[in-house]
């Protein structure tokens, strides 16, 4: 991946596909590696893609089911399937904090590994702060 060369060389020369770079470099190296988390869809090329160069998928969907077949293409990608997070949203809606705290249970039951909070649509923005603060207390208060 050009962007993890361009972050840990002081400079690069590459020509792929799309890009085609002549001994270019950052004025300063970041001190710790950049994790590369890709949002995508669960199709089979787009997975494979995370398998081979994310540290991370952000799942469009609900990722219970995918979740199996990235472990497998993580697995024939030389990878421990363990060693590639996954972010889920968690909706703040009206089933109010023990659901919201079963949700994400079963959600890292499945190997979810991080949660955004989010509040529903339908709120006011003071509404919305105040949803994901609630859930925010719920999740802590349970060990999350």
């Amino acid at each position: 991946m050009v962007l993890r060369r361009l972050w840990t060389e002081p400079f690069v020369t590459f020509e792929g596909r799309f890009h085609k770079l002549s001994g270019v470099g950052l004025n300063q190296l970041p001190q710790q590696p950049i994790p590369v988390w890709i949002g995508c869809a669960p199709e089979e090329p787009l997975l494979r893609r995370v398998a081979r160069v994310a540290d991370g998928w952000l799942p469009q969907v609900d990722p219970v089911e995918p979740l199996a077949r990235l472990r497998g293409y993580l697995t024939e990608a030389g990878r421990d399937p363990s060693s590639c997070g996954v972010t889920w949203r968690l909706v703040a809606g009206p089933g109010g904090p023990e659901s919201w705290v079963e949700t994400v249970r079963e959600m890292g039951s499945v190997g979810v590994t991080d949660v955004t909070i989010s509040a529903p649509p339908d709120v006011t923005g003071t509404q919305s702060l105040q949803r994901i603060i609630e859930a925010r207390q719920a999740l802590a208060a349970a060990g999350y």
